[in-house]
Formats: C-alpha cells, structure tokens, sequence
C-alpha cells in the first residue's frame, strides 16, 4: 500500500463536512497516518463554515474495524512505543471531540475497537442495520484508553454495561447497541447516509452558537468536566445577534436566519 496516500477525506457537500476514512481495502482500520490526518481533518472540519459535520468510512463493509494491528510491531512493541503512539490516536479524538459543531458518526458497517472509540468522540450515532461492534481489547492483551474511551463508554452506556462489554469483548448488533444508547439511531442500510444527510440538514438549520453550548454542556456533565467555559458558551447566546433574530423571527411567524453571531 502506498503511505503517501491520503487516509482522510475531509469535503464539504451539501451544507455538510464529511469526514471520510478511506481505507475500504483494509476496511477503514486506523494506521498511526490515519490517526494524523484524521486530527488534522478534526480540525479543518471545526474551521469550516458548515454548520455539521458527518464522519463515515469508505465503502459498505465498515466504519472503522478498529486500529491497524499489523503496525504494532513496528509502532506499539513496548510501553514507551505504547504511549507515543496514544499520544497521536488521543490527539485525533481530542481533535474530533473538540469540535464545536454537532458531530455524527454515520456507523455504515463494523465498528470495532478504535472505531467504538471514534463513535463515542461524535455527538450522535446512526447505524446501519448490518452494523456490529465490539471492544475486543481483552483478546489483544491491551487495555482500552481511559479519557478517549472508557469514560465515554461509561457516560454512554452506563457503567455495569461498559463492564460487561469490556470484560467480554463481544460483538454486538445494531439493535442492541440502539437499546443500550450506544447509537441514536438505525437505519436500513440504503437509507442510512440519505437519513443522516437529511438530520444533518435540519440540525443545520439551528442557531450554531446554541448548538456549540448545548453540546458543550452535555459533554462536560456526562464525563465530569470543567463547566467554566460552557457557562460562558450559555452566556454568549443571550448576547448574540442570533437571540435577537430568533425572538423576531418567533414573533413575526418565519423560519429564523442565523448567522452564528
């Protein structure tokens, strides 16, 4: 394979960012170069001004199979190649998680390991219905990372699933991650990307600065974060002009226009 290939797709369609991890022929695993530029797309991703970002794999067979174990070898042999390496996928997340932007991972296939990971990153969870998941770090002789994937986990699922899920390592399907609140939504398959463009639409639709806020706020409360900066975010809604036109547009009976400021 050559590694000069870009990984990552990160385009603007449809009033959308689209976050595309392109490696179908190794079903989307994630190399230390996807791990990068996927930061890199976070962060392009937050700078556009499209209101909602969507992030898939390529193809129908995966969103993520998990990170690409044919490179522990070489990347992962020993705690200290172990902890550089966390230092890039923990930046990518970071970088995802960091978006202001509502984030939906459109789960089009499996979802294993580093993919649970990267789910759990973005706000909201469509699933196809032939998707399937699984933490399999108990059959690796790894432990799964605490900030960027157990917490979430836990604030997810609560902690006695997550510990099931962990400790067995099992896969599971579509319907029983929905009944679980391990994904938002399910989908036939051939309907999943129209129905997560047409949420995304309407997410779109909303006034930016009280998206920003509300997911700022739910991130924070679910993983016991510092709400300092979420106040501020609440506060800078009712002193924006897009508080303004959405109480004119209420009054007036018309679909309001923000503008994110």
């Amino acid at each position: 394979m050559n590694a000069e290939r870009p990984q990552v797709r990160c385009e603007e369609r449809d009033g959308v960012v689209w976050i595309v991890i392109d490696r179908a022929e190794s079903r989307n695993a994630l190399s230390l170069q996807t791990w990068r530029e996927l930061e890199h797309a976070a962060k392009q991703a937050n700078a556009s001004s499209a209101r909602v970002v969507v992030v898939r794999g390529a193809g129908d067979e995966a969103f993520v199979s998990g990170a690409d174990i044919r490179e522990f070898p070489r990347y992962r042999a020993n705690p200290e190649q172990a902890r550089l390496y966390d230092r890039v996928s923990q930046a990518a997340l970071a970088a995802v998680s960091a978006v202001e932007k509502p984030v939906i991972a459109m789960i089009n296939g499996l979802c294993y390991g580093g993919g649970c990971a990267l789910a759990l990153a973005c706000d909201l969870r469509f699933a196809a219905q032939h998707a399937r998941f699984s933490i399999p770090a108990v059959r690796l002789g790894l432990a799964y990372p605490l900030h960027y994937g157990i917490a979430p986990l836990v604030a997810t699922v609560g902690s006695g699933r997550a510990a099931e899920l962990l400790l067995s390592g099992r896969v599971f399907d579509a319907q029983e991650a929905l009944a679980i609140g391990f994904v938002h939504r399910v989908f036939p398959a051939s309907e999943l990307e129209a129905c997560t463009l047409e949420y995304a639409r309407e997410l779109s639709q909303s006034a930016p600065l009280t998206l920003a806020a509300h997911k700022a706020a739910v991130r924070a409360l679910a993983l016991g974060e510092d709400t300092a900066l979420v106040e501020e975010k609440i506060r800078r809604c009712f002193a924006s002009e897009d508080y303004q036109e959405g109480i004119q547009a209420f009054l007036e009976k018309r679909p309001p226009r923000f503008r994110g400021r």
